[in-house]
């Protein structure tokens, strides 16, 4: 999946330790199995995975969740695999208190950024602050807000309910404090689906794409 580290090399998922969503034995009467509903904003049960397709290029990338998880940070991330254009890279993603946050490390040490993109309790106005790592050595600063929530979204065709839409503003300080934006990123993130769509915006450059889901899975 192209996400979130657009512009910068790639991006990241997130992981929550919880059993919601796997599925679990329960007694109905014959040998049968329920599955529970993930009611989280990114669902994280190994095996599940999202194809995702940039709308600049046309390519695709599949995301897929691993049972595997990592300690960044301090948090304990879920490692998900992409692949696409030919390539593969690991991506990670975290659910704290309520943030979900995604992470990458890219191009041998010069790119470390954590991004929080999403507060699921937020109401529409709510904004944060938070440092997102370093990018060739120079601090990275996002700045994000809650837009809206409750919307329905229709993305490749199919209607999505429950959906959050916040933005991430991503700055650098290259010693002269945090200046203007190098990326936009806007979030359309569904209950029990995780991120639908990314509108991701390049002011200096400029440059404007979109990253849509078109299919998934969620075991």
């Amino acid at each position: 999946m192209k996400t979130v580290f657009f512009g910068i090399i790639a991006v990241c998922f997130i992981t929550m330790t919880t059993n919601c969503g796997k599925e679990l034995s329960v007694e109905t009467g014959r040998d049968s199995t329920v599955k529970i509903p993930d009611t989280t904003y990114q669902p994280l049960e190994a095996g599940s995975y999202w194809i995702y397709q940039d709308s600049a290029t046309g390519i695709t990338d599949t995301l897929s969740a691993t049972d595997s998880t990592l300690i960044i940070n301090g948090k304990s991330y879920t490692i998900f695999h992409v692949t696409g254009g030919g390539q593969t890279a690991d991506e990670y993603f975290t659910i704290n208190s309520h943030n979900y946050f995604s992470y990458g490390n890219f191009g041998n040490g010069l790119v470390n950024i954590e991004l929080l993109y999403l507060n699921d309790t937020a109401s529409p106005g709510y904004t944060w602050q938070s440092a997102a790592g370093t990018v060739n050595g120079f601090p990275a600063q996002v700045q994000g807000q809650i837009l809206d929530t409750g919307l329905s979204v229709t993305v490749a065709g199919k209607t999505y309910g429950n959906v959050i839409l916040s933005q991430i503003s991503l700055a650098y300080n290259v010693g002269s404090g945090f200046q203007t934006p190098y990326a936009i990123y806007d979030y359309y993130v569904a209950k029990g689906v995780g991120i639908v769509k990314i509108e991701e915006d390049f002011p200096s450059v400029p440059f404007q794409a979109t990253s849509n889901l078109i299919s998934y899975s969620i075991q």
